[in-house]
């Protein structure tokens, strides 16, 4: 008798129909939610980069005008003050606006490059699943790993806009991927991989090379220490016939690896060049100047909300990271993440027949970054988006903790504990599931359950600036007038509204000729409402978890007359 489609499904080998399902319907979500996350405030800037690129590409376009770009007014690569910023991830919208001879709605630019940035993470996910399948020969730890790192509010809801710290995060993914790889096996395909992978990761954030070479490094070190490890051993002994053939396959063997090390590092570094147009005219100056220009961020001027108060630049103090990850990291995922660390290290202690340099470069990683924030204390934006690229090891270290608990638990049989362990992670995932559904498309305010209550009300919530978006659209929905003054700090949300209200809207230059202000709880908003708001009340808010993170403010002097 023929079994059913369902049956079939589920007789998949070691779980696969699970797996295929979970991505089936991670992708069928960023189908579903794409559109309605409105523009993060770092979205035109990095556009209008993307945009000078391409004309620095292809210098024919600088006659071009359109309704949506004016490549005379924009500046030279060479001149642009966001020079160093790396787009070649982006360029694939730009080449799409180009075909369409960059006639495309400003509406349908963002809502594009929103989905392709989610489907960067989409792949990103795909690689963390097989990253961790590196590591673990059981479907359903490698599943439980990419969970822990996709039910993640903050990171989800930031795959759709934030276009530079989670395309950074998914391509760290694959270079990690690949670096693990060749950690296991050097070989030329595994070499194209990650110099190819590292290329484009330090293209994103010249931060990536850390990574790049830590794992290069690591494959260096792990293939000496072997071949010490080896040649005392043989040294110890007689010496027998075919020692010598022996010794010198050994060191052919050393000066291969060696050899693929340097070949990975030059061809990565090569492929960084041919993709970074700003160094074409002075590789090693242009070089130094990223570097100079990324280990300072003086230039940035503005606040950060912390723990009640407002803080500059300068007073970012040496918590900072520690307590934005604390709180803004599901629970279960900080828990487990922290018992994997101790497990792991503890292992790698113990390990008598050698290390496992694969974990031991998953345990490192987020060491150096850290003790950076945490001992230099740089200059960090809103939140910990700058390190977001730390997640995929907090996610693996997580998931190694559950492999250890498994393993303790089956071998001593406590299968009640292994149930209750299962639940835990069933609850701590549905909770951020039920959260997500909650609050959407307003998840990426989203502080963990621990710390909800307290963090709400202290520190920044919608940095971004998404929500202007929906609050406008409240605006035109409740107000049929031809036209409407608004006070806006920006306006970087107008080309998602309908053009029918777009043309309605009357951007005024001070808040005394404003009939609405649209206020929001973040460091932007220093000092409370700007001055001349006398008159202003709140007509409609924008709430996570009972806090508003947007207020629309009318001013109720004759506005229907």
């Amino acid at each position: 008798m023929e079994r059913s489609g369902w049956k079939k499904w589920r007789s998949m080998p070691e779980g696969r129909g699970v797996v295929i399902l979970f991505f089936l319907l991670l992708f069928l979500y960023g189908c579903l939610v794409f559109r309605d996350y409105g523009i993060g405030v770092d979205e035109p800037v990095e556009r209008r980069s993307s945009l000078i690129t391409w004309l620095y590409l292809n210098p024919s376009l600088q006659d071009v005008v359109t309704d949506t770009v004016d490549f005379s007014q924009l500046e030279p690569l060479q001149e642009y003050q966001d020079r160093y910023y790396g787009v070649t991830v982006m360029l694939p919208c730009v080449i799409a606006e180009h075909l369409t001879g960059f006639t495309m709605p400003p509406d349908q630019v963002y809502a594009m490059r929103h989905f392709y940035t989610f489907a960067l993470f989409f792949a990103g996910a795909i690689f963390f699943y097989f990253l961790c399948r590196e590591f673990v020969r059981k479907r359903w730890l490698a599943l439980l790993g990419t969970m822990f790192l996709v039910i993640s509010p903050r990171i989800l809801s930031e795959s759709f806009y934030n276009l530079k710290d989670l395309i950074f995060l998914s391509v760290v993914i694959v270079t990690l991927y690949f670096g693990v790889r060749f950690m296991k096996r050097s070989s030329v395909r595994n070499m194209i991989g990650i110099a190819a992978a590292g290329a484009l990761c330090v293209n994103v954030r010249i931060i990536g090379g850390y990574v790049l070479a830590l794992c290069l490094l690591l494959a260096w070190i792990k293939a000496m220490v072997n071949w010490a490890g080896k040649d005392k051993n043989r040294v110890a002994a007689p010496e027998v016939p075919g020692q010598t053939e022996s010794r010198e396959k050994k060191n052919r063997s050393i000066l291969r690896q060696t050899g693929f090390c340097l070949g990975a590092g030059l061809l990565s570094l090569g492929i960084y060049l041919l993709i970074t147009p700003i160094t074409w005219d002075n590789p090693v100056g242009r070089i130094i100047e990223i570097i100079r220009h990324f280990s300072d961020y003086s230039v940035w001027n503005d606040y950060n909300y912390y723990m009640g108060r407002y803080i500059t630049r300068e007073e970012i103090p040496w918590h900072y990271l520690p307590v934005w990850m604390a709180i803004t990291i599901p629970a279960v995922t900080l828990i487990c993440a922290a018992g994997g660390a101790v497990t792991e290290t503890a292992r790698l202690l113990k390990r008598r027949a050698g290390l496992d340099w694969e974990r031991l470069c998953v345990l490192l990683m987020p060491v150096v970054p850290v003790a950076y924030a945490v001992f230099l204390q740089p200059t960090m934006y809103n939140g910990w988006r700058h390190f977001y690229f730390l997640y995929p090891f907090l996610c693996i270290l997580a998931m190694f903790f559950v492999e250890y608990l498994e393993k303790k638990w089956q071998g001593w049989g406590k299968k009640g504990r292994l149930w209750g362990l299962r639940g835990v992670l069933a609850a701590g995932f549905l909770s951020s599931i039920l959260w997500i559904g909650v609050n959407h498309p307003y998840d990426y305010v989203y502080f963990n359950e621990i710390a909800r209550g307290w963090a709400l009300p202290r520190f920044d919530r919608d940095y971004w600036g998404v929500s202007e978006k929906d609050a406008l659209e409240w605006i035109c929905d409740t107000d049929s007038r031809e036209e409407i003054r608004i006070y806006l700090l920006t306006d970087f949300s107008l080309p998602l509204l309908a053009e029918e209200d777009r043309s309605r809207i009357v951007r005024v230059s001070t808040m005394e000729e404003a009939e609405y202000y649209v206020h929001g709880y973040h460091a932007g908003a220093l000092g409370g409402l700007p001055a001349g708001s006398e008159g202003m009340e709140p007509c409609y808010s924008i709430d996570v978890d009972g806090y508003p993170i947007r207020t629309v403010y009318r001013r109720e002097v004759n506005m229907y007359e």
